[in-house]
Parts: C-alpha cells; sequence; structure tokens
C-alpha cells in the first residue's frame, strides 16, 4: 500500500448503473485490455440516492438509461440491494427478487441405510423438480453452510430468555441459574474448545450452530413486478417437498441477510467506535423492518435503505491480486473455487457422521474455524445440456481410447438425464477467514487438503487468476450465469442432480425441536433442544424413564436436568430416593430462594406414612360422581386392595397365589368398614389398626357386611388380621399405623427411604411407597385447577420397585396424571431387578433418556419395549469420557437422537455421589470450615476452572 493508504485493485470497470442491457457480465477478464486498474480504498464514496436508484428505469430517454457510471464502490460489487418486505429481497437490477430461507436439517440418526436411501431420493425429486426450466434466466439456487461459534452464547441466551414465562425471570433462583448458563455456555464457545475429539487433536469439541441457509433467486430483465406468484409458487413446493424429509425450510428477511453480511464484512469493529464485537455494532445499528422507515431512508438518499451497503458500515475492503485475498477490518479472506467430484459423493456428504480414526464426526467438523461452503446451481434447460453433451460425442472422433471413452460418458450422460437424473452447472467452493496472512495460509492448505481427501479437487488459490472475481460471485445472490460464457472465466462445472443432493447440506445430526426446556448437545457440540413439560413437544405425556448403569453419569444428568426445568417452568418437585442423593441439589434451591421440604425414614424421625389414611373418601359419593362426570375416575378402593394386599403378603409370589376371589372381596369388604369405624370414632385418618379390627370383627362375628362367612374365610381373616397387625407395633407401629401430619405445599419434597431401602425390609418399603404415593397423588388431584405442573421423581427405581405389587400399584395411580398437569420420572441403574410385572408401567414413559450401557442392558429393555434395529446400533453408539462427557439416547415419540450431556460445574458438584468426591468434600469442610453446600460450590468453581484450562489454587 502507498503513503496515500490507497491499494490497487484488478476489476473491470465498475458500472453504478442498473440498465438490464448491458453487457453480458459484471467481471470480464477475457483480455487484459478491458480490465481498468482503479486506485480504490473504499473512502469519497457516496451512497447511491434516490435519482440513482430510480433514474435507470424511469428516465423517458434510452440513450440516458445506457450511461456507465463509475462510484469505485465495492457495495457495487454486491447484488443484495432493497428489502421489499414479506422476505422477498430486491437485487442490483431492481427487477429481480430473491427469497432466503434457513434450513434445518433431517436428523439421520437410528436411520437405516434403506430409510436413508429413501430420504436421500425425496431430496433428490424435490431439488431437481421443483425449479421450471427457462431460457435466458434460469433459476438460481445457492446453498451455505457454516459454523457459527462467536454468536452461540448470546442467541440461546435471548431464546432461553423469550421462552421462560416473564414472572419466572423475575425470581432469584431463575435469574442465579440463567447466569450459571451464560458462562457455561461462554465456556464451550472459548478458542480451542473444552477438549478434542479422541486423539483426533486437529477437531476440538467447541460450541456451535450449524448454519444452513439458501438463497433462491431468477434474474428478471423483462417484467418491472417484484415478489410475483411464480417465485412464493416455487418456493412453496419446494418447503413442502423438503418437509417430506424432515428437512425444514423457515423463511428469513432483510434483516437476518443484513445482520450475516454485518458478521461478514465486519468481523471486528473499529476500535474508535467503542464496540467490543459486531454484536454490540448490530444492537446500535439494527435493521430496521418498518416499511415507512426504509422509505424515508431511501427517499432522503441514505445508505442504510441499501443491505449491501449497510452492512458495511463504512468499512473499505481491499485485495490482493496475486494471493486472490479480500480483507476486511484488516483480517483476510480468500474463496477457494471446486474444480470437480474426483467420485460419487456420499449421502450427506458434508454433515453426516463418518468414522475417521477413533473420531465420530462430519466432514464440515474438520474445516478450519469460520470457514464458509457456497454451492450455486443453475438450472438450465436440459435440452441445452443435452446439445452440449451430443456437441462433446460428436467431436469425440475416432477409435482410440480417449475417443471412445468420451463417446462412453457421453452417453451415460444422456442415460442419466432420461432416467430422471438431470444435470446442471454448479459453481462451488468454500471460503476461508483468517486473523492474519499466515492463520489464512495454514487454514488454506488444511482446506485444501481436507477437500482432496473427502474427494473434491479443488482449485488451488495460487493457480486461479479470478479468485478475487469468484470470491464476489460466490456471495448471497452474487452468482451469474453470463460470467461463465467464457472459458478464462468459467467456474460452473456440470453435476448430475443426485450428486448435487448428497452435497447439499440438508441432512446431518438431530438439533431436537429447538424449545430450549432441557439444553443437551449433539456430538457436533450443536445445543440440542426439546422440552417434554411443552404439551407442543410430546405426543402423549411427559412421563420419563432415565436409565443408566452405575457411572453411565445418570444422576448428573437428572440433576442437571431438574436445576433447569425448575428455572424454566418451575413444576412442583417431588423426589422420592433410597439414598440422600438430591441433599446438596435441595440445599442448592433453598440457598435460590425455593422452599424445600425434607421427610426422611431412619428409624429415628416421627415420620408416619399409614397406607390407608384417605379411605373415608370411600364413604364420599359425591367425590366418586365427581370424578365420573369429569372423566377422572379414580379406583381408590383398588388402591387401598393393593396396599393391604401387601401387607398380608408381603407381595410374594407365593402368598400371592393363595389369595382366592373371595379373600380378595373379604379384603375390600373389611377396608369399607375400617373407613367407617375412623369416621364414626371422629377420626379423619384410617389407620392400619382399623383393619386389623375390622378383619378380626369379620372373623369373629362370621359376617361382613351383611354377608355371611364361610369357616375358611373366617380363619382367612384372622390370618390377615394378624399378618396386617405386624405393622402395627414398634418401628412398624409408628411408620404405618400413626397419623400422618400434611406434608406443607412447597416447591420440592425429598423423600428419603433409607432405613427401609436396606435388604430385609421389603415387605415395609412396598407399604412405604405405596402409602406415599397415594398421599402425593392427592396432592395432585388436589391442584389439577393450577396452571403449575408436578414432577415425581423416584430414584433408585431398581431397589424400589422390586415388589410385583408395587408397579402396577403406581401404573394404576398415575394413569390419570396426564389430566392433573403430573409427571413420574422412573431413574434407575438397571431394569434387569425390574419384574415382570412393571411392563405396563414402563409402556407409560414416552420419553426415555438410556445412558451409555452394553449388550445386556439394551436386551433388558427389550423385555419392556421393543427396538427397532437403528435404534439398538443407536443406544450402542453411547459413550463416556470421565471428566468430560456422558452420552446417552433420547428415544421418543418425536425423537430418536445421540445426545451428550456438558452440564454447567455447578450441576457437576451438586450431583458428586462417589466416595472419593465426599471425601473431597469433607477436606474442603476441614479446611475452610464451612459447609458441605459450600465445598461443593468451591468444587463447582475449580471444576470450571479445569475445564478453562486455568489453574486455582
Amino acid at each position: 500500500m502507498g503513503d496515500t493508504g490507497t491499494v490497487k485493485l484488478w476489476t473491470k470497470f465498475i458500472t453504478s448503473s442498473y440498465q438490464s442491457e448491458q453487457k453480458n457480465s459484471r467481471f470480464d477478464h477475457s483480455s487484459a485490455e478491458e480490465l481498468t486498474l482503479v486506485e480504490w480504498n473504499g473512502r469519497d464514496c457516496n451512497p447511491l440516492t434516490t435519482e440513482e436508484y430510480l433514474e435507470p428505469q424511469l428516465h423517458p430517454d434510452p440513450n440516458f438509461r445506457k450511461v456507465v457510471k463509475n462510484t469505485h464502490s465495492f457495495a457495487d460489487l454486491l447484488a443484495p440491494r432493497l428489502d421489499l418486505g414479506n422476505g422477498n429481497i430486491g437485487l442490483q437490477d431492481l427487477t429481480s427478487v430473491g427469497r432466503m430461507f434457513e434450513v434445518n436439517c433431517g436428523s439421520t440418526e437410528a436411520k437405516s441405510d434403506e430409510v436413508l436411501n429413501r430420504i436421500q431420493e425425496k431430496v433428490h425429486q424435490a431439488i431437481a423438480s421443483s425449479f421450471p426450466e427457462k431460457y435466458g434466466n434460469p433459476w438460481i439456487t445457492q446453498w451455505f453452510v457454516q459454523d457459527d461459534v462467536n454468536g452461540l452464547a448470546r442467541v440461546l441466551s435471548m431464546r432461553l430468555k423469550n421462552y421462560t414465562e416473564s414472572s419466572l425471570l423475575e425470581s432469584r433462583y431463575t435469574q442465579h441459574w440463567f447466569r450459571i448458563i451464560d458462562e457455561h455456555f461462554e465456556d464451550l464457545t472459548q478458542n480451542g474448545g473444552l477438549y478434542p475429539y479422541g486423539t483426533t487433536k486437529s477437531i476440538n469439541w467447541r460450541g456451535k450452530s450449524r448454519r444452513v441457509r439458501l438463497c433462491i433467486w431468477r434474474s428478471d430483465t423483462q417484467h418491472r413486478h417484484i415478489g410475483d406468484d411464480e417465485t412464493e409458487q416455487i418456493c412453496s413446493q419446494l418447503q413442502h417437498s423438503l418437509a417430506e424429509s424432515e428437512i425444514v425450510l423457515k423463511p428469513l428477511d432483510a434483516k437476518d441477510l443484513y445482520e450475516w453480511l454485518t458478521h461478514w464484512f465486519v468481523p471486528v469493529p473499529d476500535a474508535h467506535t467503542g464496540f467490543e464485537d459486531t454484536f454490540e455494532l448490530l444492537d446500535a445499528h439494527p435493521w430496521t423492518n418498518d416499511q415507512q422507515s426504509r422509505a424515508m431512508a431511501l427517499y432522503s438518499g441514505s445508505a442504510s435503505a441499501d443491505i449491501s451497503r449497510a452492512a458495511l458500515h463504512g468499512v473499505a475492503p481491499w485485495t490482493w491480486k496475486r494471493q486472490g485475498i479480500w480483507w476486511f477490518r484488516c483480517q483476510p479472506s480468500r474463496f477457494i473455487t471446486i474444480d470437480e467430484l474426483t467420485s460419487e459423493p456420499e449421502i450427506g456428504h458434508l454433515t453426516v457422521e463418518r468414522q475417521f480414526g477413533d473420531a465420530v464426526a462430519t466432514f464440515w467438523d474438520q474445516v478450519p474455524q469460520g470457514s464458509i461452503w457456497s454451492m450455486s446451481v443453475v438450472y438450465s434447460p436440459q435440452e441445452m445440456i443435452e446439445e452440449k453433451i451430443a456437441r462433446v460425442r460428436e467431436n469425440s472422433v475416432g477409435d482410440d481410447a480417449a475417443a471412445v471413452e468420451r463417446r462412453s460418458l457421453a452417453d451415460c450422460a444422456l442415460s442419466e438425464i432420461v432416467r430422471g437424473n438431470p444435470i446442471f452447472r454448479v459453481f462451488a467452493g468454500v471460503f476461508v477467514f483468517g486473523t492474519s496472512l499466515p492463520e489464512l495460509d495454514r487454514k488454506s492448505k488444511r482446506m485444501l487438503s481436507l477437500l482432496s481427501i473427502h474427494r473434491i479437487r479443488p482449485v488451488a488459490p495460487r493457480y486461479d487468476p479470478i479468485a478475487l472475481d469468484s470470491y464476489i460471485r460466490a456471495l448471497p445472490f452474487g452468482y451469474d450465469p453470463k460470467q461463465d460464457s467464457k472459458p478464462s472465466t468459467r467456474r460452473a462445472r456440470l453435476w448430475y442432480s443426485s450428486h448435487i443432493a448428497r452435497i447439499a447440506p440438508v441432512l446431518g445430526r438431530s438439533t431436537g425441536t429447538g424449545a430450549p426446556g432441557c439444553i443437551l448437545f449433539n456430538r457436533g457440540a450443536e445445543p440440542l433442544m426439546f422440552d417434554p413439560l411443552n404439551s407442543k413437544e410430546r405426543e402423549k405425556n411427559a412421563h420419563s424413564l432415565v436409565l443408566g448403569p452405575t457411572g453411565s453419569g445418570k444422576t448428573a444428568f437428572l440433576i442437571y436436568f431438574l436445576l433447569h426445568t425448575l428455572a424454566v417452568h418451575r413444576p412442583r418437585i417431588v423426589l422420592i430416593s433410597a439414598l440422600s442423593t438430591f441433599g446438596l441439589f435441595s440445599e442448592h434451591c433453598h440457598r435460590q430462594g425455593l422452599s424445600v421440604y425434607h421427610f426422611r425414614v431412619d428409624g429415628q424421625s416421627n415420620a408416619a406414612i399409614p397406607p390407608f389414611r384417605h379411605a373415608q373418601d370411600l364413604l364420599d359419593k359425591s367425590t366418586s360422581d365427581t370424578q365420573i362426570k369429569s372423566g377422572n375416575y379414580r379406583d381408590l378402593l383398588g388402591e387401598l386392595e393393593i396396599q393391604a394386599r401387601l401387607m398380608i403378603t408381603g407381595g410374594q409370589p407365593n402368598e400371592e397365589k393363595k389369595l382366592r376371589r373371595d379373600d380378595i372381596d373379604l379384603i375390600r369388604s373389611a377396608l369399607i368398614d375400617a373407613a367407617e369405624r375412623s369416621k364414626l370414632d371422629g377420626r379423619l385418618q384410617t389407620m392400619t389398626s382399623d383393619l386389623v379390627d375390622a378383619l378380626n370383627q369379620a372373623s369373629s362375628s362370621g359376617n361382613v357386611r351383611g354377608r355371611t362367612l364361610s369357616k375358611r374365610q373366617q380363619q382367612r381373616a384372622s390370618q390377615m388380621a394378624s399378618a396386617c397387625h405386624i405393622f402395627c407395633t414398634g418401628l412398624n407401629g409408628r411408620l404405618f399405623d400413626s397419623e400422618g401430619e400434611l406434608w406443607p405445599e412447597t416447591d420440592i419434597t425429598v423423600v428419603e427411604l433409607d432405613l427401609l431401602a436396606r435388604r430385609g425390609y421389603e415387605d415395609r418399603l412396598a407399604v412405604a411407597l405405596t402409602g406415599l404415593l397415594a398421599s402425593i397423588n392427592n396432592r395432585i388431584e388436589r391442584n389439577q385447577y393450577h396452571a403449575r405442573q408436578t414432577v415425581v421423581v423416584i430414584d433408585e427405581a431398581h431397589i424400589l420397585l422390586q415388589n410385583p405389587l408395587i408397579a402396577p400399584y403406581i401404573n394404576r395411580i398415575c394413569s390419570m396424571w396426564r389430566t392433573f398437569g403430573a409427571w413420574l420420572w422412573i431413574a434407575t441403574q438397571s431394569i434387569r431387578q425390574f419384574p415382570d410385572s412393571a411392563k405396563e408401567l414402563l409402556n407409560q414413559p414416552e420419553w426415555w433418556y438410556c445412558m451409555s450401557m452394553d449388550e445386556d442392558e439394551i436386551a433388558q429393555i427389550e423385555r419392556f419395549k421393543s427396538l427397532s434395529k437403528p435404534q439398538r446400533d443407536l443406544l450402542r453408539e453411547a459413550r463416556k469420557s470421565p471428566g468430560r462427557y456422558t452420552e446417552g439416547t433420547l428415544i421418543s415419540s418425536r425423537l430418536v437422537t445421540l445426545f451428550r450431556n456438558v452440564p454447567p460445574a455447578l450441576a457437576l458438584a451438586l450431583s458428586q455421589t462417589e466416595k472419593s468426591e465426599k471425601a473431597a468434600r469433607a477436606k474442603l469442610m476441614e479446611m475452610r470450615k464451612i459447609s458441605e453446600i459450600e465445598a461443593a460450590y468451591l468444587m463447582a468453581e475449580s471444576l470450571r476452572a479445569l475445564r478453562k484450562g486455568e489453574e486455582k489454587g
């Protein structure tokens, strides 16, 4: 650069005229004589005035309309101009209109090869047949794919806040958790990522959002109207065709294009502006969608009405022709053009996972950070393509091997067209960005190597004399087919439409439904979001099963899910566990302003769980009538019967077999008698001793509720009374024959069964669990008209649900919870210990979260849930890397996908239950003289620092 700060730019003499009859190309390199050396630094460029916009079309003198002006402005090279509203973008000639879409890729996970081939064929048909063939001005589609890293934390934070109810946003708990989440997102997107993929050091796991965009337009120089019905019809047809393959096209508008180009052209704002990044620049200078404001800007001659000029924000780009580099804010970038495909591409060539060494990744996971794929497809009439192929065949004269091969290839191409595999011109390549020339060179070399490895032959920048022009052509809406009319500037190649469909970035990993009720990640570090508690996200219910063997990260996943759910939805949480798994979790929630109630069965407390406390509801006919009318009928007598049978038989199969139908009738009659007895005594709760008295009375009197009993029945009544009496003395009496206090209405209720979960207490555990669930169910029914939902978590379910009578009892109770807004979440290490009677219960959950497991555990799942082969394969894929992540598989009605759990450090610290982790907390408590929760907070800080690569003393 000279002292004046100008640089030499090789380009054609740039026209600012919008006359449609100008030459075929804005960039003509057919001869050096036609090139003009322009001294330009991007300064002193006045924006287009209203007259300059309108005169080329409205001036009556045709000679005036042919005047060529040189404004020396980079914006003249760019196509997008006007915001026409409704997603229509006016292009440079002011007659052509383009549309832009965001592409939500279809998931390939848990799909067989046969299904993938069917999807690929549908994509092929959609891409090949949605656009009518036009002579002269064909339809053009332009596909872009890039990984957005810098904006991920900001976008996720905004989406999360917009999704959460405003009343919760003001709460201390939600504000604190959102700060934790924001910090976590920032850590995930830090330079270098959190960790490498396996031993593949060149690929880092770094939080990102894979953005796929599609531009559609056709140059229209004949008509003077904009946004015609044909464009709308074609875009709608393509949307519907791709939707059959679960590929969603979301319409974008001028605002989205303006923001995208601003990040492109202004990677770093000027220091004197005071903006730390481009996001702050956009906050200060947003694009307005207000039509009146756009019109005022246009007629005042303001550059803010021009999309391309506005996106530059006064930046003065420059070029180095020798290296083919464009500079934006002192940061270099280049475009590497694709020459040809060296073999048939695979399905989802760019964005579908494949095995690379010890890592499972996509091609696009491996590209240098910031790279952007650009692929322009020109839908020329097939007659023109056939004529060109025919000429090639006719010119292949002779019997030499080369001529024979050319004729054979030509015949093959013509046959493919006839078979419905048309051929289109494709101009493709990759934008590579750097912060310095050495970095750009390193990235360019890596990109060239990757393209070659993946059977895509690039044009090396040093051999591309028109790399600068190719850069402009590959920008959004920038490609002009006429620029390929001369061999010296021709970069488009002929591709089969089937190959285009395989290269097009429309298939990939699942990113969920987009609802941030739960935020996990896929293997590519993209957020995977869904929300079982959102009625629009589920087909049946929000009942869930969390299944993971020891060390699989089940507890960390569950606690992270609960922490996040409380912030977003604030459901009432009831946690039932054999151990103190949720102690730190509940203490943390209490410190953040939530109310917590602890109920612990340890033999020392006065905890009471009378299983028949609500038996008097049997006598209230109005309650039954109300349930029948509302369609929420509850079989309370059937529930009480199961609880009584648990006391009588202990749930043991051999004892259960001894029960006859008349025995069950006797039990049900005695339960009603017991309810009447307690009510006559003026008590509000029915005790176990009331049932014992009713059975003894039946045995001694020989009748029950006016019905005469046989001697055998009298004997059975006495035996059953004796069995129930066991639960009326000692510790059992305190637990099951004492009046229980009503639990307070709190945000979180923690039930630790502790003593009852030990070996030898199986019968008492079963009775306690049924009693607890009966009380919980009554609370749920009482709150059914409130908007707030309830989540009941049963942890260590392989211990708590072993009794064959428990699962049917729970299934009976929770069958109506859907209408009450209550959901059962079952968490267990293994379902091997679940009895066969649990099949109906495990058929209830719509959401299965299966952490990494072996073949035997997968086989155990199939005892209760049928799995397809792709689902079994996906379950086998789940991995874990201690200290980094755990993986699992989500199986629901709408989503079947692999997920990676990388929760905030706080969630990990609150879920640490291993002996070594407890010892580390105890050491901190002793050294710092602090509480256990404070020690957990310190460990969370250390974990976060370790992830960030910092040292913390």
